[in-house]
Formats: structure tokens, sequence, C-alpha cells
């Protein structure tokens, strides 16, 4: 059990007190040991497990936090560039340059006079160096802004030319739950970006399965809503879902709740599937 060295602080749990206290014991990897008590109960548990266990409840608080203000809800900046073509052109410089020196990308969308793609360069190499009037731009989620970028996602990029935006990743992101916060999708959707593709009229696209679990993705945890443009989108791309491998990669997202997302998405409930995913239990 170990010798008292403090009392850390007091907690309350409903109706009850219990004093949070840290004893002799345990070892280096471990920690000392832990006692949450009052005169009806003890949990005993080493430092480190306590650290754990603290750091969930507080992220946990976080999140529930964030979902209660509605007012912080759907506030992330939406990109708008110029009167960049929704159908890019293999002329276009970005593309061209890429092309040509033979880097391997994947334009994502052309959306609102923004080009995004997912470019696979060394992360210290800027395309400003290799596309002559590239000029880098504050992206409006960047890490000065309060954004963080978890499990070593690389932090997206902004270049602009002629007034015209690109916004360039270097793994295909989602959104967290907790606030302000990317991270990258699974391993297994990052491997497929590159080993799948479609090309059209010289230009390397995201083959269509992946597209649309980014594009799932975006508006379940980013927009928190689903567009018109993303119904219409989605919609046209529904074809995927009868496809094995498309339904391997959700799973990576959305684990058991999978069968029903995809009932749902191909009974168009978008209205329900937002609310029906964050509240899943298993």
């Amino acid at each position: 059990m170990g010798e008292l060295l403090r009392e850390i602080h007091p907690i309350k749990l409903g109706n009850e007190e219990l004093m949070v206290e840290l004893n002799e014991g345990g070892n280096a990897s471990t920690g000392k040991i832990i006692h949450i008590q009052n005169k009806d109960f003890r949990l005993e548990m080493y430092e480190r497990e306590f650290l754990r266990m603290a750091a969930t409840v507080l992220r946990a608080k976080s999140e529930l936090d964030y979902f209660k203000d509605k007012e912080k809800d759907q506030k992330y900046p939406v990109l708008k560039g110029g009167a960049l073509s929704e159908k890019p052109d293999a002329a276009d410089p970005l593309i061209k340059t890429l092309n040509a020196k033979n880097i391997p990308y994947r334009l994502v969308e052309c959306k609102k006079g923004v080009m995004t793609l997912i470019v696979d360069l060394p992360k210290k190499q800027r395309l400003s160096k290799l596309c002559r009037g590239l000029k880098k731009r504050v992206h409006p989620y960047c890490v000065e802004l309060g954004y963080v970028y978890l499990y070593k996602l690389t932090p997206f990029e902004l270049y602009e030319k002629n007034g015209e935006l690109y916004q360039i990743y270097r793994q295909l992101p989602c959104c967290s739950l907790t606030p302000k916060t990317f991270i990258p999708l699974d391993r297994m959707i990052q491997a497929e970006v590159w080993d799948t593709s479609a090309e059209k009229d010289g230009i390397v696209y995201l083959a269509e399965h992946v597209r649309y679990i980014y594009r799932l993705c975006r508006a379940v945890f980013q927009s928190r809503s689903f567009t018109e443009a993303d119904v219409e989108e989605l919609t046209a791309m529904e074809h995927v879902l009868d496809t094995e491998r498309t339904k391997e990669l959700m799973s990576k997202v959305f684990f058991n709740f999978t069968p029903f997302m995809i009932k749902m998405l191909k009974n168009k409930e978008y209205d329900e599937i937002i609310s029906r995913y964050l509240s899943y239990v298993e």
C-alpha cells in the first residue's frame, strides 16, 4: 500500500467526495501509487495508469464542452480562390510542373477557385522552388492560428499564383472530433492513395472510392453537415459502396458503425447520419 506522501486534491463524484493521494510504492517504470478514496471506498492504481486515465477524462470533457457550445460548431474557415475552373487543365502551371518532374500527386478536388492536391514530396521541400511564380501563403488552418496536427500529419500548405490558390496535403487528412485538430486517415487509406488512381486528360486524380471516403469524412467530422454539393457528389459515386475494398477502408474510420453508415448513405438519410454516428454505442 505504501506510505502517504501527500494529498493531491479532493474530487466529487455525484454526492460522494473522495481524495486523490500520492503514496510510496511502485518502481521507476510504473511510478508511485495513487489512491482515490474516502472512508467507504478505495481505488488503487499506479501513477502512470492514473495519468492515462486523467488525460482521457480531460480530453472527453474538452470534447463534450465543444459539442455543447453550438456557436463553435461548423466554424472552420472556407478557402476561396479566384476564377480557377472546376474542370482543371493539364496545362495548369502546377499540374504541368508535377507531370514534367514526375512528382507523384493526386488531385483531390478543385472547388471555389482552390485546387487541392496531395503531393509526395520530402517534407522540407517546397513547391515554390519547383514551380516558378508559385508563392507560399498563410493557410487559415495553420499552427500559428491555433490548429493542431497529430500523429505526424504534415500541416497543410497554401500557395498562390496569379490569384489562384493551391492547397497541398502531404497525407490525406481528417478533422478530429477534438476542436481545431487534424489527423491523418488510417494507414491503409494512405497506402490506397498511392496504390490506386484515376487518370483523365493528363491529370492524376484520387481513385473514386478514396475520394468518396475523403468527402464523407469531411462532411461528418469537419462540416458536421451534408451540403447539396456533398449529396450530389456522394450520390454520383455511390456505386463504390458495393465494393468490398470500400467497405474495408471505411471500417478503418467508422469501425462497427460502417454497415449502418452504408445503409443510411444508400437510403439517402443524410440528415440523420451524423447524429446517429456520434451517438452510436456498440
